[in-house]
């Protein structure tokens, strides 16, 4: 039989006769060490401490210096999200939270928020966002409360809830116009342009991304600069000016990746995605879209992971692959089923309605589509005109093959769908074992 290296034996038994030796100390006394070291290790250290936070964490929650305590909570969990460690980051908020006084509990309810927002647990996020607006509003703190405000109708944007997301932003708007604070109102207006630019309004939309960006550049925050580079190549894309799209998002993603911001390089490759999808080249297109995905996969970021996903089925629906895009429609809806995000929902529906058109499965194709419709309606998120087109074409043999009567029967079926049916039929669909063309 194998045996251990004679150093692997020792190291095991140190590690055995260390542990029992501390597991037989009393809890104050583990206390009064773990503090020790939490001060040797500054003291040893010095200043930067950055790499270290994890560390003194560890050993100042143990200890008894609740001052302590809180700072490296802190530092740890703002330093675990900087890097999208989430699992830590959420540990490391939490244990914090009951720590610190009411005046303190807001900022880090809206930290924690944005990451279980991330990792897709929106309801949950919804509830750290309003527990911040609660306590903001206790302690009448206009800056904080505007804060909470803009996520709160951010989140409510992300699930097509338009009409609620614009109310919840004109409030945060009022709230930094009356502290004046320039920051905020450039947030405000940077997210009430996504809502304008989701439900078709792009003159709107374009008119509150550039005085986002002038009070963005004034400021010299390179991140939300880069960020409206990318929104404004986005309004460029819809109206067809794909150069221009190109060359706003590659000077987005120039900021991006001096920054070395891995999320927001993700954002720019699944745009320049977009752009070559548009422009025809589906190699190029495929390629940069997977890039994009595994960094949001390695981030964590689900929503963010099923819109790249139902983008890349459009280039693979062009590109005739239906084996993939059966996969990756169902990744994408089942994420977005579980966020609530509506107009995600709705394109991935209308691809799965291209999808079922090219596999000669026309009533499935029509009843998608008009599921897709009526959602688009409720929540007055058209697709832009080019995106239109494109559906209308992709639908177009369907009809054909149906005939005018037919179709508009399918189309109709699929109309007085709620959205659950829409969804529970969609999935049907793409889990049905099948020979693909």
């Amino acid at each position: 039989m194998d045996q251990p290296e004679p150093e692997l034996t020792y190291l095991f038994k140190h590690i055995v006769t260390r542990e029992v030796a501390y597991e037989s100390l009393p809890f104050a006394t583990r206390a009064v060490l773990h503090g020790q070291l939490g001060e040797y290790i500054e003291q040893w250290y010095g200043d930067p401490l950055e790499q270290q936070v994890d560390l003194l964490a560890h050993h100042y929650w143990h200890s008894e210096n609740e001052a302590k305590k809180r700072e490296y909570l802190r530092k740890a969990g703002e330093a675990a999200q900087a890097v999208f460690a989430n699992t830590a980051a959420i540990d490391y908020y939490r244990r914090l939270l009951p720590l610190l006084p009411e005046s303190e509990q807001g900022a880090v309810m809206l930290k924690l928020g944005q990451v279980v927002e991330l990792v897709g647990k929106w309801n949950e996020a919804g509830d750290f966002y309003r527990q911040a607006l609660e306590l903001a509003e206790q302690m009448n703190d206009r800056r904080a409360r505007a804060r909470s405000q803009t996520v709160i109708g951010d989140l409510l944007r992300k699930r097509g809830d338009y009409g609620e997301a614009a109310a919840w932003l004109e409030r945060a708007r009022s709230g930094f116009a009356e502290v004046g604070d320039r920051a905020g109102a450039g947030q405000v207006l940077h997210f009430a342009g996504t809502v304008a630019a989701e439900q078709g309004a792009y003159e709107s939309a374009q008119a509150l991304y550039e005085e986002s960006l002038a009070i963005r550049r004034a400021l010299g925050d390179e991140r939300a600069t880069a960020s409206l580079l990318s929104n404004l190549g986005i309004l460029a894309t819809f109206r067809g000016d794909y150069p221009m799209a190109r060359s706003l998002y590659e000077e987005s993603l120039g900021i991006r990746r001096a920054s070395g911001d891995r999320w927001a390089i993700a954002n720019s490759l699944n745009n320049l995605g977009l752009i070559a999808r548009y422009e025809g080249k589906y190699a190029m297109a495929r390629s940069l879209l997977e890039n994009s995905l595994a960094l949001w996969r390695e981030i964590g970021d689900s929503w963010s992971l099923a819109n790249s996903l139902s983008s890349l089925s459009d280039v693979v629906l062009d590109e005739g692959d239906y084996a993939t895009a059966l996969g990756i429609l169902h990744e994408s809806l089942v994420i977005n089923r579980e966020l609530g995000d509506k107009r995600a929902i709705a394109f991935v529906l209308e691809y799965a309605a291209a999808l079922a058109a090219a596999q000669a499965e026309p009533e499935r194709a029509l009843r998608l589509g008009g599921a897709a419709t009526v959602l688009r309606e409720v929540i007055h998120g058209p697709l832009s005109p080019a995106e239109q087109a494109k559906l209308e074409r992709r639908l177009e043999p369907a009809r054909k093959v149906l005939g005018e009567a037919v179709a508009v029967v399918a189309w109709a079926e699929g109309r007085d769908m709620s959205l659950e049916q829409a969804i529970r039929y969609a999935l049907q669909y793409l889990e049905e074992p099948r020979v693909l063309g």
